[in-house]
């Protein structure tokens, strides 16, 4: 279990401070174990078993530090950014070098969020220009789903921007409701 401060913040601005600073000790330590597992690997061979019994994080975890490392040697880290976090890092370490310097310098000056540097690479790599705020999640019950496709196709929108929900618990939040001709509620 980690050591944590006893002396509790007094404070909200002292507390917004020292979880700033726990969350970016959290950031630095993803690279941190990434480096230290690449550097174990070249001297000693594979040290993903070694890591994981160590860190309590799982390979496939290991690993992504690892890949986002490799991507981005120390120079390209900006460790000047307040913003840019190891998860953004990891959304563009697919493209090329240009593109992950684009996005990073738009994310680190608009301040964008993880999801949606992620969102804004997913859009590039289904070449798509839209800009996300003007989108709308729509969350269907599954009976009504082919319904809502039609109603949508009906508009000229097409169906792989429709995505199917992935949570049975967040339909059963939702009042059943009846779509009528070409989208609208009906009484």
């Amino acid at each position: 279990m980690a050591a944590t401060s006893k002396v509790a913040p007094t404070d909200q601005q002292e507390w917004e401070a020292k979880l700033t600073q726990v969350a970016r000790d959290a950031d630095k330590a993803q690279w941190e174990i990434g480096d230290l597992i690449l550097e174990a690997d070249s001297e000693w061979g594979d040290m993903y078993t070694r890591a994981m019994e160590i860190t309590g994080k799982p390979t496939k975890t290991l690993k992504n530090y690892v890949t986002v490392c490799k991507k981005f040697e120390r120079s390209r880290r900006r460790d000047e950014s307040d913003h840019l976090r190891f998860g953004h890092f990891a959304a563009v370490a697919g493209l090329d070098e240009p593109q992950q310097e684009k996005f990073l310098a738009k994310a680190d000056k608009e301040r964008w969020s993880v999801d949606l540097i992620r969102l804004k690479v997913s859009e590039l790599r289904k070449g798509s220009d839209s800009d996300p705020k003007d989108r709308v999640v729509v969350m269907v019950p599954r009976g009504l789903y082919p319904k809502f496709i039609d109603a949508a196709q009906a508009r000229s929108e097409s169906e792989h921007e429709m995505k199917k929900p992935r949570s049975r618990d967040a339909l059963s939040r939702l009042r059943p409701s009846r779509l009528g001709p070409r989208g609208t509620s009906s009484p």
